[in-house]
């Protein structure tokens, strides 16, 4: 029995034999499908390589990393006491009710090593103020955007010192007479 290959045409090959019908001649495909399975492999490969370096690697040796570090300013020790004393608002009256999340560390663009944010009410509407600090100290507060994720904290009332009534000047003692 010898074979002629035919032409070649998208990816199969024609087949004949000289003595059979020429009818009989009927496309195949490459023996076991290989271009396929080539592809496929290759394909497959690629995959795997790509996502080998993101797979977790846990092992009973190293123990889970905390989600973040301990920043090196330290936690502002009482963050409610600064606030009250340093951050000033126009009108002055927005910190008299105002409320205060809990202290977070910063992320992405936002400055200084922690933040926590004012919750206060201007013309009946809620604002909400960002407070960074860095170490112990303020470094800035403004009106909050969409990354300082204001609005889904929890809130606890910021607790204003009551105002000291002024004490009446001490009354001196009449002058003695001679």
């Amino acid at each position: 029995m010898r074979l002629d290959l035919g032409r070649l045409d998208r990816q199969t090959e024609v087949v004949s034999d000289r003595r059979a019908d020429p009818l009989s001649a009927r496309p195949r495909h490459f023996p076991n499908g290989g271009a396929m399975k080539l592809s496929f492999a290759v394909l497959l490969a690629i995959l795997i390589a790509a996502g080998a370096g993101r797979l977790p690697q846990a092992s009973a040796q190293t123990p889970p990393a905390s989600p973040e570090p301990v920043r090196p300013g330290g936690l502002p020790a009482n963050y409610r006491w600064i606030i009250r004393k340093e951050v000033k608002l126009t009108p002055p009256d927005l910190l008299v009710g105002a409320q205060v999340s809990e202290l977070r560390q910063t992320r992405g663009p936002q400055i200084g090593d922690w933040m926590v944010c004012l919750k206060t009410t201007k013309d009946n509407a809620v604002v909400y103020f960002p407070v960074f600090f860095e170490g112990q100290a303020i470094l800035t507060y403004r009106r909050a955007i969409a990354i300082d994720d204001c609005q889904s904290a929890n809130y606890s009332p910021l607790a204003m010192p009551a105002a000291t009534a002024k004490k009446p000047p001490a009354k001196r003692p009449p002058p003695k007479r001679n």
